[in-house]
C-alpha cells in the first residue's frame, strides 16, 4: 500500500542552491543516528577552522600539523565506450600501458606539489563492459551503475573516468564539485592522451614517458573540484578560491627579472625552477608554458597563490584538506515514519510510503551530505537524476533516518546488545548443513573477528577472520521465523549470504539478509536466527573495528525498548497518551522486486598503496531512541476567503518567476521568518491540493519555464 504526499523540492532547477545563502544552519537533529550527528558537528567545526586558516594565512606561509590529511581518488578506465553520436572509444595496448602508470605518477606529482603535506591514495578500476554515453564524454550518470556495484557511497573524495582520446570526445569537463551529494564525491573525466611527444618536446621523451601528459590533464580536471570552497561565506563575500584554469596564461604571463615569480596581472606565483626535478617528472619535461602551469598548480595547492587586487594569498589552506578522506558524505539512508518507508518517484517526484523498503531500488535511498556553504545537512534522493535536489534535513523533521551504507572494509567485532557477548563460530559438526553462530566473552584473537567486505548496492559479505573461505549464511535460503544463521562456503545464493547493516538512531546496527525485508538477525538461546524485526535488544548489534580492545558498553538493563512493529515506529518516553501496534504474527512473502546479486564480476578495484584503516572508537555509551509525537506539517490554509489574482505570484510583485518559488520554499521551511501575505498564499496554492507546500513551488517553476 502506498500513500502519496508532496515534498519541497525542485523539478526544474536546484532551488536549494538558490536558498543556500539565506538558510540558517540546521541544528543537530534527533532523527539521525548519534554518530551522524557527531559527524555533522565535526564538519561544522572544520568549517570554522577553514575560515580561520583563510584569514590566518592571508600573507604568510602555511604551516601543517604533523598528521597528514588523506585524499582518496578512484580512476576508472572505460575501455569500451560509445558516444551519443555513435563514436566508439576502445582502448589500445598503449592506452592500457599509460593507465597502468598513471596512478603512481599522479600520487607522486600531487605529493610533490603539496610539499608532501597531504597524502594522496589512488585506486583503479578497469571496466571492459560496453558503456553507452549520454553525451560525447562520460557524465557521472553514465558510470552510476559501476559505482553502485563496486563502490560504497562516499568512499572516495574524487572519481575520474579516463577514456581513450578521440577527436569527437568534446572538451574535458568536470561535471560535479567535490561535495556534490548526488555522486558522493567529486567527479570528472579526462582523456588518456597518446601525445606525439617528439613533436611537442623534441628530443626529450621516449615512449615510456607518454603518461606524463595524461597525468597533467588529470591534475587540471581534478583541481576544478576544489573550487567548491568558494561557497563558504566570509565577511561581505565568500572565500576566494581560484580557478584551475589560469586566466590569461600564455602571452599575458610574465616572469620577473630575477626569474623567481610569474604574474598574469591577476595572480602572482613562485617559479618552481631552478629546482632540479618535479618528483616523477623529469625537469626537462616542463618547458615554456608547462613551467608556468605546474608552478601555478603548486601555488594553488599550497595556499600560496597571491591575488594582486586583494593583496592576499588564496588557494588550498591546511584546514581545507581536512574536509576530505570521505567526510563530505554522511551516507545513504532509509527514511521512515509511522506511515512506512519513504521513496520518491523519479518521474513525478511524489513521495510514497510502503510497509517495507525495496532493496536495490534507489528511490528508497536518501543521501545525506554536509553542505559547505550553508553549514547544514542536504538530503538528496538517490533515484533522481543529477541536478534535482530534495531539501535540507529540516524539511524532513517527521522522518527518522537509518543509515544503510557501510563503506569501510576491514576486520570487526560484532556484539549483541542483549547479552553483551561477541559473535563467534561454533564447532563444526560433520552432520550439519551449516556452522551455527554462537557467543563468547571478549578475547584478543581471531575467533571473534569478522571481515566485512562490500558486495554492492549497500550490501556486504561477512566472513570469519579465522577462515575467509566461509561467509554468513541463512540456512537453505529460507525466509522463515527462527531460521538458523551460521557460516558456510559461498553457494551462489547472494540472497542468503549478503547483508545490509542498518545503523539505528542509537548507533546500534540491525542486520538484514538480502532475502528478507522484515526479518533481521536475532540472538536466541545462545544462537543466531532471523525473526521479524521489532528493534528489540536481541536484534541490535554493536559493530566496531577489531583493535584488540573490548567494545565499551553500559551495564545490561532488563527492559526493552517499546517498539512493536516490523519497522521502527517513533515513540515517546514522556508520560503522554500514545498508542502502539501489535507485532504482526504472520509473515510476508519476499517482495518480488528483490533481485539476486550477480555472482560474478569482472572489474575489481585495486589499490596502488596501503590505505589507512584507522577509525574512531565506538562511543562508550548508547543513546536510547527518543522521539516526539509527529510534528504537524508546515503547511497552512488561508484563514480568510481570498481569491486568487495572479496564479503563482507568491511575493505579489505582479510577476511569476523563480523568486516566487523561492518565497514558497522559504515559507515552508520557516513560516515565522518568511511569511507570505494572505493574497500571496491564494496566488501560490496552485498544485491542486489545499495548503502551501513544496509542490506549489514546482508548479510555479513550470509556469516560469513555460511548461504549465
Amino acid at each position: 500500500m502506498k500513500k502519496l504526499v508532496s515534498l519541497a523540492m525542485s523539478a526544474i532547477m536546484p532551488l536549494t542552491m538558490v536558498l543556500a545563502p539565506q538558510m540558517e544552519a540546521v541544528a543537530v537533529a534527533e532523527n539521525i543516528p548519534v554518530s551522524v550527528q557527531k559527524h555533522f558537528e565535526e564538519m561544522s567545526e572544520l568549517r570554522k577552522e577553514a575560515i580561520t586558516d583563510y584569514e590566518k594565512y592571508a600573507n604568510t606561509k602555511v604551516v601543517y600539523e604533523e598528521e597528514k590529511p588523506v585524499y582518496h581518488m578512484l580512476l576508472i578506465e572505460g575501455r569500451n565506450l560509445v558516444s551519443r553520436t555513435g563514436k566508439e572509444f576502445k582502448s589500445t595496448e598503449e592506452d592500457d600501458m599509460i593507465f597502468s602508470k598513471v596512478p603512481e605518477q599522479f600520487e607522486n606529482l600531487f605529493e610533490y606539489l603539496t610539499d608532501h603535506n597531504v597524502d594522496m591514495v589512488v585506486d583503479t578500476l578497469i571496466i571492459d563492459d560496453a558503456i553507452t554515453l549520454s553525451s560525447d564524454y562520460p557524465l557521472f550518470e553514465d558510470v552510476t551503475f559501476i559505482m553502485d556495484k563496486y563502490v560504497p557511497y562516499g568512499k572516495y573524495d574524487s572519481v575520474l573516468t579516463l577514456i581513450p582520446e578521440h577527436e569527437d570526445s568534446g572538451c574535458p569537463c568536470t561535471s560535479l564539485g567535490t561535495g556534490a551529494p548526488f555522486s558522493g564525491c567529486g567527479y570528472g573525466w579526462s582523456p588518456i592522451s597518446i601525445l606525439d611527444h617528439e613533436s611537442y618536446h623534441p628530443g626529450v621523451h621516449e615512449d615510456e614517458n607518454w603518461h606524463y601528459y595524461t597525468v597533467d590533464l588529470i591534475l587540471h580536471e581534478w583541481m576544478h573540484q576544489l573550487e567548491v570552497f568558494r561557497s563558504i561565506p566570509v565577511g561581505d563575500g565568500n572565500i576566494i578560491m581560484p580557478s584551475a584554469d589560469i586566466a590569461g596564461l600564455g602571452s599575458n604571463v610574465v616572469l620577473s627579472e630575477d626569474g623567481t615569480k610569474f604574474s598574469n596581472g591577476v595572480y602572482e606565483w613562485d617559479n618552481i625552477w631552478p629546482e632540479d626535478t618535479v618528483l616523477g617528472h623529469s625537469k626537462e619535461y616542463y618547458v615554456g608554458l608547462d613551467i608556468q602551469s605546474i608552478s601555478y598548480s603548486r601555488a594553488f595547492l599550497n595556499g600560496a597563490l597571491y591575488k594582486l587586487d586583494e593583496k592576499r594569498n588564496v588557494g588550498m589552506f591546511p584546514a581545507f584538506w581536512k574536509f576530505y578522506n570521505g567526510k563530505f558524505m554522511l551516507g545513504e539512508f532509509y527514511g521512515y515514519n509511522d506511515e512506512g518507508f519513504k521513496s520518491m518517484d523519479k518521474e513525478s517526484y511524489k513521495i510514497s510510503y510502503t510497509d517495507e523498503p525495496e532493496y536495490k531500488n534507489k528511490e528508497y535511498a536518501w543521501r545525506l551530505s554536509y553542505n559547505l556553504g550553508g553549514d547544514n545537512i542536504e538530503v538528496t534522493n538517490a533515484g533522481l537524476p543529477f541536478g534535482v535536489y530534495s531539501s535540507w534535513l529540516s524539511y524532513h523533521i517527521n522522518d527518522l533516518f537509518t543509515k544503510i551504507s557501510f563503506k569501510c572494509d576491514g576486520d570487526y567485532y560484532i556484539m549483541n546488545t542483549a547479552n553483551q557477548q561477541y559473535l563467534t563460530p561454533s564447532e563444526y559438526s560433520a552432520d550439519s548443513t551449516i556452522i551455527p553462530l554462537t557467543f563468547s566473552d571478549f578475547k584478543d584473537d581471531d575467533s571473534i573477528k569478522w571481515t566485512i567486505t562490500y558486495a554492492g548496492d549497500n550490501f556486504v559479505k561477512i566472513s570469519p577472520k579465522s577462515d575467509p573461505s566461509l561467509v554468513f549464511d541463512i540456512t537453505n535460503n529460507y525466509d522463515i521465523d527462527n531460521n538458523t544463521v551460521g557460516i558456510w562456503h559461498e553457494t551462489g545464493y547472494p540472497t542468503a549470504q549478503t547483508f545490509q547493516l542498518r545503523l539505528n538512531l542509537d548507533d546500534t546496527y540491525s542486520i538484514f539478509p538480502l532475502l528478507s525485508v522484515e526479518r533481521s538477525l536475532t540472538a536466541k538461546d545462545g544462537k543466531v536466527v532471523i525473526n521479524p524485526d521489532t528493534q528489540s535488544t536481541e536484534q541490535k548489534w554493536m559493530i566496531a573495528k577489531a583493535d584488540g580492545q573490548p567494545i565499551p558498553v553500559e551495564p545490561i538493563v532488563t527492559t526493552t525498548e517499546p517498539v512493536t512493529t516490523t519497522k521502527p515506529v517513533p515513540t515517546t518516553t514522556e508520560a503522554a497518551p500514545t498508542t502502539t501496534k501489535s507485532v504482526p504474527t504472520t509473515t510476508k512473502p519476499v517482495p518480488t522486486t528483490t533481485k539476486a546479486v550477480p555472482t560474478t564480476t569482472k572489474a575489481v578495484p585495486t589499490t596502488t598503496k596501503a590505505v589507512p584503516t584507522t577509525t574512531k572508537a565506538v562511543p562508550t555509551t548508547t543513546k536510547p531512541v527518543v522521539t516526539t509525537e509527529a510534528v504537524v506539517p508546515t503547511t497552512t490554509t488561508p484563514t480568510t476567503a481570498v481569491t486568487m489574482k495572479l496564479r503563482g505570484d507568491a511575493n505579489l510583485d505582479d510577476k511569476v518567476n523563480v523568486a516566487d518559488a523561492v518565497a514558497v520554499l522559504q515559507y515552508v521551511a520557516n513560516q515565522s521568518k518568511y511569511p507570505i501575505d494572505e493574497q500571496g498564499k491564494a496566488n501560490a496554492d496552485i498544485d491542486g491540493s489545499v495548503g502551501i507546500t513544496g509542490s506549489d513551488a514546482i508548479v510555479i517553476q513550470k509556469i516560469d519555464a513555460g511548461i504549465a
